[in-house]
């Protein structure tokens, strides 16, 4: 299930990254003018995605590794082996 999850989320971040990187550079177009612009904006874009998106995994990973965790301390200490040699 948390592999679904997690490809399911890698493709919706890559077509927000796109979306994001183009809005930027038309937004960079309109502000500047020009290819120039578009180059800056696009890159801005890029930027802010990567920061974003590389945040959101991170933080899921963080819960996956914090639950994993919290699961093995839960779990009962193996018997020891007392038996008289």
């Amino acid at each position: 299930m948390r592999t679904l999850i997690v490809k399911s989320l890698e493709a919706i971040a890559y077509v927000a990254i796109i979306l994001v990187v183009l809005g930027l550079g038309a937004a960079g177009t309109a502000t500047m003018g020009g290819f120039t612009g578009f180059v800056v904006g696009a890159l801005a874009g890029a930027v802010l995605s990567v920061a974003i998106f590389g945040a959101l995994f991170l933080l899921i990973d963080i819960a996956d590794n914090t639950r994993r965790t919290a699961r093995a301390m839960a779990a009962p200490a193996p018997a020891d082996d007392l038996r008289a040699a």
